[in-house]
């Protein structure tokens, strides 16, 4: 069977990981120190706080903060419910939007919408290594903007990489993420003001050595592993383009964290098919929209009243 999202686990992983076994500085906390400088310099970051998981670097973020029980979190509707988790965690309350159709992105116009006085931040993720276009006009927003490059790592926009335009940006290094740690995450602050708050909360969360170890030296060959990928994304492009019934996501600048197709009808026919061919395929259904429970179609009938009353 072709696994999906397998983690690529390669002998220099497990010989970084070694190094730090026979040195015996399990507790010594410099691997972590070597990571997060790594990180630091990777995103021309002033400061990088490792962190269990991505979600916790969500949460951290957002205390950094100082949401409050009443305060809203923008975030996309489509989109790993981890996101909504971490808006949870922190006391804060979720507030999804729409997404663009070409970019599967956080849509610009539907945000400006629901802006409020409650609203205290929105979450941008570059959705399967698609950078999100107009992160211009987010800034410009007046809101707080937290990158989410979970899924685009090492993705650029104007020759600037993801995770370097806001404040803060959050990292996720998951197993089935574009480098590695198995469980585990990074907040990434450019704020002077958020850097003193961040210093007196920075031991609340940390990364072991183990992880680490694999995080950095994933890290020293990210622009191999990116390349790779959309080694494979061009063959793919090649090699179904121009089939009747789906249609192929070709997005600019995407260091595809997934290639996407859309099938235009009989999608769970094309699972089962492929999975007879030993490909394992699956709907995602794990997303923001369905995490919170909400009601699809009393949005879309919304929006319609609203188009005819125009």
């Amino acid at each position: 069977m072709i696994s999906h999202s397998s983690p690529t686990i390669k002998k220099d992983d497990i010989e970084c990981v070694e190094r730090f076994l026979k040195s015996e500085k399990i507790l010594s906390g410099e691997a972590g120190c070597l990571f997060s400088a790594e990180l630091k310099k990777f995103f021309n970051a002033k400061k990088v706080i490792l962190t269990p998981s991505g979600t916790a670097a969500i949460a951290q973020a957002l205390n950094l903060l100082n949401v409050k029980k009443e305060d809203n979190v923008i975030i996309p509707a489509y989109v790993c419910s981890s996101v909504a988790k971490g808006v949870l965690i922190s006391g804060a309350k979720p507030l999804a939007v729409d997404i663009n159709r070409d970019d599967y992105n956080i849509s610009y116009e539907d945000t400006i919408k629901k802006i409020s006085g409650k609203t205290k931040a929105i979450i941008l993720p570059s959705v399967f290594g698609n950078p999100i276009r107009n992160i211009k006009d987010f800034l410009e927003t007046g809101v707080a903007v937290i990158e989410d490059v979970a899924q685009s790592i090492g993705a650029e926009f104007q020759k600037k990489r993801l995770g370097a335009f806001g404040d803060m940006s959050v990292c996720s290094f998951y197993a089935t993420k574009v480098i590695t740690t198995g469980e585990g995450g990074a907040l990434v602050i450019n704020n002077g003001e958020l850097i003193r708050k961040a210093g007196k909360k920075e031991k609340i969360f940390e990364m072991t050595t183990f992880q680490s170890a694999i995080g950095l030296s994933q890290l020293r060959k990210i622009d191999k592993l990116i390349k790779k990928r959309k080694h494979i994304a061009r063959q793919y492009i090649k090699g179904l383009d121009g089939l009747s019934n789906i249609k192929i996501s070709k997005p600019d600048n995407s260091i595809y964290y997934r290639f996407i197709i859309e099938a235009e009808e009989k999608p769970d026919k094309i699972i089962k098919d492929l999975r007879v061919l030993g490909i394992k395929a699956e709907r995602f259904t794990d997303i923001t929209a369905n995490f919170l429970k909400l009601n699809i179609n009393e949005y879309l009938i919304k929006c319609l009243k609203k188009i005819l009353k125009k």
